[in-house]
Formats: structure tokens, sequence, C-alpha cells
């Protein structure tokens, strides 16, 4: 689907540097960037799964009803989200904003299994003449953190990484050092699962674009 992908006017929806990056690596170059202006909040009582989908549905489908140029002209909207969860896939571990939110949440991962979500949404059209059609999923990713002491904890803290991160920690910077396993896409836990992303892109553009 790369070559396919390449010529299409592309729009991710998302202020994250590292979803950025990750297209990037996958070879995709030239996408705009319009960052969704949404109520981010999770529902209360949603499981984690429909929580998560609900906020990158909310994103892609206002980026698809914007008159922002980019969207205008787009063939294709790419948004995420990306929540930590855990006791048994039941609670949603949100963004630490202050340092001792961050150190609460690192204590109750350590030595702990949580997965991590991505739920992405994609609106997608052969041109800007035709109405946008949408289409999503969600990727898990186990992740088990070592034991972690208040030493560790109050230095990883301290660097200011954990600070509006899900589950309040950053696997692609200093974070990896607290990971003691991974089961499932490694990327999907830096916010973008792109096996997966690129094969579902691969379906979409046969059945749309080729």
């Amino acid at each position: 689907a790369l070559p396919v992908l390449s010529k299409l006017r592309i729009v991710l929806g998302s202020q994250s540097p590292r979803r950025r990056e990750l297209l990037e690596r996958a070879g995709l170059s030239g996408f705009a960037v319009v960052s969704p202006q949404v109520d981010e909040s999770l529902e209360p009582g949603a499981l984690p799964r429909d929580a998560v989908l609900q906020i990158a549905r909310r994103k892609c489908r206002a980026l698809a009803n914007s008159d922002n140029p980019a969207i205008v002209e787009a063939q294709l909207i790419l948004c995420a989200d990306t929540v930590v969860v855990i006791d048994n896939g039941r609670r949603i571990v949100s963004k630490p904003e202050q340092p001792d939110v961050a150190k609460q949440m690192l204590r109750e991962l350590s030595g702990q299994e949580h997965q991590v979500l991505t739920a992405v949404c994609v609106a997608y059209r052969r041109c800007s003449a035709d109405a946008f059609a949408f289409d999503e999923f969600v990727e898990s990713t186990s992740v088990v953190f070592g034991q972690l002491d208040d030493m560790i904890i109050d230095w990883y803290v301290s660097t200011g990484e954990p600070l509006d991160k899900a589950g309040g920690y950053g696997i692609q910077g200093l974070g990896c050092s607290l990971v003691e396993s991974i089961q499932g896409d490694y990327y999907n836990v830096m916010g973008l699962p792109v096996h997966r992303l690129g094969c579902y892109l691969d379906r979409i553009c046969r059945d749309t674009f080729v």
C-alpha cells in the first residue's frame, strides 16, 4: 500500500511527536498535521476499550467535519488515542500532570502487568467531493514492570518524562529501564501500532484507491 499511500493527501490528527515519528519511520512523509480540538475526558463507567475508542472516534469525526484547508483536501485522516489499563483490564490509569500523581501511578505499576490500548480511527474518501467513510480498531499490548523502589521512582519522576504520558512513563525514553517484559507490539506502547495499521491501510487502499 505504501506506493498508493505516498500519493494520497493524508492528515495526522495528533499532537504527539511520537506518532508523527512512527509514520515517518514507516515510510510516509508529506502528511499534514492538524490537532483536533475535542473533549478527551473518559466516559464514566465505560469499559476501557470502549472509552479509548470513543476518544479516537471523537477526534476523527471532529476533523472530518472541519473546514481546515488541509482537511477539505484530505483523502485520509488518521487519529489515535492510547491508554494504560490495570486491575485485569478494568481501570484506566490517566496521564499524570503532577509529580506526586506520577509517583503513585508508578507504585501501582511496579512489579505488575498492565495493558496498553491504542484505538485508531481512520476517515477516508477518493476525493474531496466525496463524503468520508470511517473505520476503526483497537490494539492491545501487555507490559510487565520490574520492581520499582522509591529511589528509582523519585529519580524517574524528577526527569519530568512521566508527566502527561499515559500511565506515567515513556517506553521510548528513560522509561525503557522500568520494563521487564512486553508481549505484543512495542510501537503500540509508543502510541501507534505500526504493523497492524500498515495492514489496515493496505486493505483500505486496495478497496478504495486501487
